[in-house]
Order: C-alpha cells, then sequence, then structure tokens
C-alpha cells in the first residue's frame, strides 16, 4: 500500500484537474463534499489506501440502495461520478 496515496490525499488533486473544465464554484463545492461521502463508504469497509477497481464494488452498492428506494437519483449520479473519478 506504499506506494498507493490515501484516498483522502487524492481529492485536492481531483479537484485542481477538474477546475480545467470550468466548473462553477458552487458546483465544486457540491462535487468536493460528495468525494469525501464516497471516501468515508470506502473507510467503513476499510480501504483507505487507493487500489484499483474499488469503483465496482462502490457502485454495486448504490446501484443496490437506488433501485431499493434508499437512494434519490441525482446522488446515485453524484455519488457514481464522483467515485468514477476517484477509481
Amino acid at each position: 500500500m506504499e506506494n498507493n496515496p490515501k484516498l483522502r490525499e487524492t481529492i485536492p488533486n481531483i479537484m485542481n484537474l477538474l477546475r480545467a473544465y470550468q466548473y462553477s464554484d458552487a458546483h465544486m463545492d457540491v462535487l468536493r463534499r460528495h468525494f469525501y461521502q464516497v471516501i468515508d463508504y470506502y473507510n467503513a469497509i476499510g480501504i483507505t489506501y487507493y487500489k484499483p477497481g474499488i469503483y465496482d464494488s462502490f457502485l454495486l452498492q448504490i446501484e443496490k440502495e437506488y433501485t431499493s428506494g434508499n437512494l434519490r437519483q441525482n446522488l446515485f449520479w453524484l455519488y457514481r461520478k464522483c467515485a468514477f473519478f476517484i477509481d
């Protein structure tokens, strides 16, 4: 794990890359908040360092929550986008 960054340390780098797409400040704040929520999920299942493929397990989990009605559509898409960017 030493070569892989901690997930929380990746967020500033991702945010810097997204600034090139000229998202509004408000949208950047929303994305930042949801990045940390995705990382909190990963931490809860014991993943603190980046590893390829973590997106797939997260996607399965949020799809279950969405189809059961426990997750709103807009949050589903935001979480999915943030997890994709992290991966």
